[in-house]
C-alpha cells in the first residue's frame, strides 16, 4: 500500500437565519460565516510530502505511549515506522463517553515534540477532535524523538490518524 493523494479541508462554516424584531416576522435572508479555510492536496511528490499514514481506534486505562517507530496495525505483522519522516498531519477524536479528557504530549522518554515544543500538549475533551496540519515544520522522527505520552483517568478511547512524510 502506498499514499497517492491526501486531501485536507479544515474549514469551519456557520450557517444562520437571522430573525428581525420588525412585527415578528423572520427575514428569510441566511447569513452563511466562513472562518479562514486551509485547503490543499498533499502526495509523496509535493513539497510537504505525505507518504507514509497510520491509524487506529485505541482504549487505555491510565495511560500509554505511541512509539512513532513501531505503531502497530491490527491484522497485520509489520508495524508502521516513520523513522527519518516529519509528521505532516494529525487527527485525534476522544470518544464522547470517555469520562474525561485524554492529555497527549512528548514522551518521557525519548519524546517527540507533537506540538512544536518540550513543554507542548493538548487535551482532547470527551467527543471532541483536533486536527492539526504541520506542514514540514516538525522534527524527523529518530530513535531519540520518537514516543507520545497519552494520558486520562479511568477507561478512554480515542481515534487517531496519523501522516507523515
Amino acid at each position: 500500500m502506498a499514499i497517492t493523494k491526501v486531501e485536507v479541508d479544515l474549514k469551519l462554516k456557520v450557517t444562520e437565519t437571522k430573525a428581525l424584531a420588525m412585527d415578528g416576522v423572520t427575514d428569510p435572508s441566511i447569513v452563511v460565516e466562513t472562518a479562514t479555510s486551509a485547503k490543499d492536496d498533499y502526495s509523496p511528490t509535493t513539497t510537504v510530502p505525505m507518504t507514509t499514514v497510520w491509524a487506529d481506534v485505541r482504549t487505555f486505562t491510565t495511560a500509554e505511549t505511541l512509539d512513532l517507530t513501531a505503531l502497530p496495525q491490527a491484522n497485520f505483522t509489520a508495524n508502521i515506522n516513520f523513522t527519518g519522516l516529519k509528521l505532516q498531519a494529525i487527527k485525534i477524536i476522544a470518544a464522547a463517553a470517555n469520562a474525561g479528557g485524554i492529555t497527549f504530549v512528548h514522551g518521557l522518554t525519548n519524546g517527540y515534540h507533537l506540538w512544536g515544543a518540550a513543554t507542548g500538549s493538548v487535551t482532547v475533551l470527551p467527543g471532541c477532535s483536533v486536527m492539526m496540519v504541520c506542514n514540514d515544520n516538525l522534527d524527523d522522527v529518530a530513535t531519540a524523538d520518537a514516543t507520545i505520552d497519552v494520558s486520562g483517568t479511568g477507561t478512554l478511547a480515542y481515534d487517531i490518524e496519523l501522516v507523515a512524510g
